[in-house]
């Protein structure tokens, strides 16, 4: 008995430690460490669009911005050269130092900033894009964002900017969304943001 108990009690921790699915439905709340670009992102759901309806965002410097950025074409990536090199079927509107929306297939998501296009298909972005060693591979998708929506938040003595609303901003279905303020002064950059995802009419 005391090697199917054990073979149970591994299977339990095993999928315990399995990473949950993102909430991508109703009302969904996210919120981002003190940092120096403070991000929260909110996954695309394919039959679903996004509003988002508050955000609570703190500067650490009288420069800093809030951006709300929408995801307005997906581009399938079709390969990895390395960290900083990416292959998608054509990179026509891609903009240079435009910032862009990576989504891979477990819904893990981030930001990269583009450097540069070249060849027609490759992407180059900074390697200081990938946070926590997550990086872009095969399949996985990068969002253009040309849905950009900025208001500065400065700093005053660090009390946070804040406002709501039935829709603040608002993507297309099946597109992500974006919160970041930049740039920071003492690294104490935080953005709280509230979204509803709901099913077009």
């Amino acid at each position: 008995m005391k090697l199917p108990l054990l073979l149970f009690v591994s299977f339990v921790l095993f999928v315990g430690q399995l990473p949950a699915p993102a909430i991508k439905e109703g009302y969904v709340t996210r919120s981002s460490p003190t940092t120096n670009t403070a991000e929260i992102f909110f996954p695309q759901n394919p039959t679903k669009a996004i509003r988002l309806l508050s955000y609570d965002a703190l500067g650490d410097t009288n420069t800093a911005i809030l951006t709300m950025l929408g995801g307005t074409l997906p581009l399938t990536i079709t390969g990895v050269i390395n960290i900083t090199n990416l292959v998608v079927t054509a990179n026509t509107n891609v903009q240079t130092n435009a910032v862009a929306i990576i989504q891979r297939g477990d819904d893990t998501i981030f930001s990269v900033n583009i450097l540069f296009t070249n060849q027609f298909t490759n992407i180059f972005f900074t390697s200081n894009s990938i946070v926590s060693g997550v990086l872009p591979t095969t399949n996985d998708v990068l969002w253009v964002c040309t849905n950009i929506c900025t208001t500065p938040i400065g700093s005053n003595a660090l009390v946070a900017v804040k406002a709501a609303g039935s829709a603040l901003f608002a993507v297309q279905r099946r597109a992500p969304v974006a919160l970041r303020i930049t740039p920071s002064g003492v690294n104490a950059n935080r953005i709280f943001g509230s979204v509803y995802y709901e099913d077009n009419p």
